[in-house]
């Protein structure tokens, strides 16, 4: 899960499939991510590498290879709070990935919707999104499981 940083005009991202990476940020408009975020529309690849516009840095670091991905933007009510990206399903997404992923992403957003519209401070930022990440996290998780990926980012 990539979330978009308003500040920075970053998308962020702290682990992939529960390794810390500490704080990975990138442009909002680079690789498939940020043109998920950009464009507001999700995709399915079926060879990341075969895109242009994939962004390497991740599995480098990590020294893996991502083969297939499904990202979808964080949307509700035509604001996009970020992106999710899913990868690696053995044999590939489907459109009914698609459908169930991008369903379960409108929730979300609304999620982190709230939680940003009412913190009034800092602080109360800090403590809902201590309090939202977690949940975040625990959904990721099991999306990631129902699918069968083997590699989620958040």
């Amino acid at each position: 899960m990539y979330l978009y940083d308003e500040k920075s005009n970053t998308l962020q991202t702290k682990a992939v499939r529960g390794i810390r990476i500490g704080c990975f940020k990138f442009a909002a408009d680079r690789g498939i991510v940020g043109g998920v975020f950009s464009k507001g529309k999700g995709i399915i690849l079926e060879s990341a590498y075969d895109d242009d516009r994939f962004d390497k840095t991740l599995d480098k670091y990590r020294k893996s290879v991502t083969k297939n991905i499904l990202c979808v933007p964080l949307k509700c009510e035509d604001h996009c709070y970020g992106c999710l990206e899913l990868a690696n399903k053995q044999g590939g997404f489907s459109s009914e990935d698609y459908d169930f992923v991008n369903a379960m992403t409108t929730e979300l957003a609304s999620k982190i919707r709230i939680v940003r519209d009412t913190t009034r401070n800092h602080i109360d930022k800090i403590a809902n999104e201590n309090l939202l990440n977690p949940l975040l996290k625990n959904i990721l998780i099991i999306l990631a499981n129902i699918l069968k990926c083997d590699k989620y980012f958040y």
